[in-house]
């Protein structure tokens, strides 16, 4: 699992809490400067983001589909829904 983004929350992790051989990773990089460069054409309707989501009930369907080819763009996979 990766935690993305840096608005806050919290994942509970530990013996237990999480299926086993699952890794959790909250990946940070670059300046706010530099995500400014990338965000800004965003914002300006240069960029266009293609997401699917899932509920974590449904990851398993979302991964095969990914691995077939049936996703375009992103899939993410949200624990509460």
């Amino acid at each position: 699992m990766s935690i993305i983004g840096i608005d806050g929350g919290t994942l509970p992790v530990g013996f237990g809490v999480r299926p086993f051989e699952v890794s959790v990773t909250a990946p940070h990089r670059g300046s706010r400067g530099e995500l400014r460069e990338v965000l800004d054409p965003a914002r300006a309707g240069a960029v266009e983001v293609h997401v699917e989501t899932s509920a974590m009930g449904e990851a398993p369907l979302a991964y095969q589909r990914l691995h077939d080819g049936r996703i375009s763009g992103h899939a993410r996979i949200l624990p509460n829904g």
